[in-house]
């Protein structure tokens, strides 16, 4: 049992849990593994832990304003988009006990389930859970004895579905008083893939600032003469649209999808990604973009160039196909 396993079970035995508690629980679990004097790297990794949390289906979150809460969801079973014979991954709560009870159910039912590490972090992020069986209708009904819900459908098809467009999103911004902070400002630069404190005076125009002491930061999109709060994952690729900066990259013959690590995806559409396989996104070097130094990538494996394109497609890219190292996953 992982310390990513240990984290998921604390978290599904409280059902839901604050930020501050989350924080907590995940330096408890990783505190003979981090060099003390290493803030930002410990920072870092748990953010991106809980944000895997949440792309695998497992957690959502309540973001209301003094309210940040990790939710577990319930546990479902999630339909794969492959061929071949139906194929799901556990989502959600679980628990030693439960997950033991699913494995005995599955032997009486003559189902194979499976239990395997995560290829990418395995420490930091829980176990595969697979269940594999003979037809859909097997799948439901063992699932429904279990009392655990199962989508009949892929879940990244329909997560797809009901996920906005870049276009969607940006008509839904209105103009606040938030263009002239005079807090600390780094613009992102869509040639360079990143932020950086060279100021741009072209727009549209994607800022984050960061607040003098509660170093809390604030994105915040230029549009014209308009300035609206946004989420940098939509806004980064605001930009990159007006700058006609495509960055998606698909592998045919290996059926990888992969966008620069400084550009993550929004929440639904990485998610998608992520429940064609149940498998965390690897972080992959050697990578390159025209114009900028940036090298390393997150891949997702076993996508449908359907649902790649589908993708690009909301979120005004064109899909660039290039074969993709598999040694990265």
């Amino acid at each position: 049992m992982n310390a990513g396993d240990r984290l998921l079970y604390a978290l599904s035995a409280r059902r839901h849990m604050s930020w501050a508690a989350v924080k907590h629980a995940f330096d408890c679990l990783h505190e003979t593994d981090d060099d003390p004097n290493d803030g930002d790297s410990l920072r870092y990794r748990r953010g991106y832990t809980v944000r895997v949390l949440d792309s695998l289906g497992h957690v959502e979150f309540d973001a209301r304003p003094q309210q940040l809460r990790v939710i577990v969801t319930p546990p479902t079973i999630a339909v794969l988009p492959w061929r071949g014979l139906p194929t799901g991954v556990l989502t959600g709560a679980r628990s030693p006990a439960s997950v033991g009870q699913l494995s005995a159910a599955a032997k009486r039912f003559g189902v194979l389930l499976d239990v395997h590490c995560q290829i990418s972090d395995p420490q930091l992020h829980p176990s595969r859970i697979s269940v594999v069986t003979e037809d859909l209708a097997h799948l439901t009904f063992f699932a429904r004895e279990q009392g655990v819900h199962c989508t009949e459908f892929p879940a990244a098809w329909s997560l797809l579905h009901v996920a906005g467009s870049l276009d969607d999103y940006l008509g839904t911004l209105k103009p606040e008083g938030v263009g002239d902070l005079n807090w600390e400002r780094e613009d992102f630069d869509p040639e360079a893939l990143c932020f950086n404190v060279r100021l741009r005076q072209d727009k549209p125009l994607l800022s984050r600032y960061t607040h003098p002491t509660r170093r809390t930061r604030l994105h915040v999109l230029h549009q014209a003469e308009m300035a609206s709060p946004v989420d940098p994952d939509w806004g980064r690729f605001a930009i990159l649209q007006a700058a006609r900066r495509d960055v998606l990259t698909y592998g045919k013959n290996s059926s990888l999808f992969c966008v620069p690590a400084t550009t993550p995806l929004p929440k639904l559409l990485e998610r998608s990604l992520c429940l064609c396989s149940g498998w965390a996104p690897a972080v992959a070097n050697g990578i390159v973009w025209p114009g900028s130094r940036v090298s390393s990538a997150r891949v997702y494996q076993h996508i449908p160039v359907r649902l790649a394109e589908t993708i690009a497609d909301k979120l005004g890219q064109r899909l660039s196909f290039r074969e993709l190292p598999v040694c990265a996953v």
